[in-house]
């Protein structure tokens, strides 16, 4: 027979998460009376969701966003089936390109190390700035250069580390296929969205 749940057992897990909400919201209000607009009280941010979300912005922008995903993808699987299909057919090409492959799989790993460090000299050089000053940072070329290679290296990073986990703990032929594809597609898909909003943000 199993019990009832009373009303303070189903409210016991929302507790702590409302109170941290509650702790932001006066965080940021206070940062906003000292000058700073750097954080949004979250009651700021539903306002301008349901506003964005009321006059069609939010949709417009969401449509945007998914078709350059989509966009990215498509490019992704044609050049990655495309260049799986030469490697298989042509054997000259796979012996010739092993050694570029073997090179350069390394690279993301290694490169990550300084890459992570100047990210989080930058982002604990942008706090406390404003949005302005933050697309300025992005708009300069190095930089976009620089926050790109760490988006890339990073999803390939990931992505291998994914692709480890699958092998290891999935033993189903079917199911590792299938999470192989959605890993796959949403690390093109993320790479895609990342690198064409850094490229907008640089050519402003």
């Amino acid at each position: 027979m199993t019990e009832r749940s009373s009303p303070v057992s189903l409210l016991r897990p929302w507790i702590l998460p409302a109170l941290l909400l509650a702790a932001f919201e006066w965080y940021a209000r206070r940062a906003a009376a000292l000058g700073s607009d750097a954080l949004a009280p979250p009651s700021a941010a539903a306002r301008a969701f349901a506003g964005a979300a009321l006059d069609g912005s939010l949709w417009q922008a969401t449509a945007f966003t998914l078709g350059t995903a989509a966009l990215g993808l498509l490019l992704g699987a044609v050049l990655g089936i495309g260049g799986g299909i030469v490697l298989g057919l042509s054997r000259r090409t796979a012996d010739l390109s092993l050694l570029s492959i073997e090179v350069l799989r390394p690279v993301p790993s290694v490169a990550l190390i300084p890459l992570s460090l100047w990210f989080l000299y930058v982002m604990l050089g942008l706090s406390g700035t404003s949005e302005v000053t933050a697309l300025q940072f992005l708009a300069h070329p190095w930089n976009a250069i620089l926050m790109g290679a760490f988006v890339g290296f990073s999803l390939w990073h990931a992505y291998l580390g994914l692709q480890v986990v699958i092998d290891d703990y999935v033993h189903t032929a079917g199911m590792k296929i299938f999470l192989m594809l959605v890993v796959r597609f949403g690390v093109i898909a993320i790479g895609a969205t990342s690198i064409f909003a850094i490229v907008r943000i640089a050519a402003l």
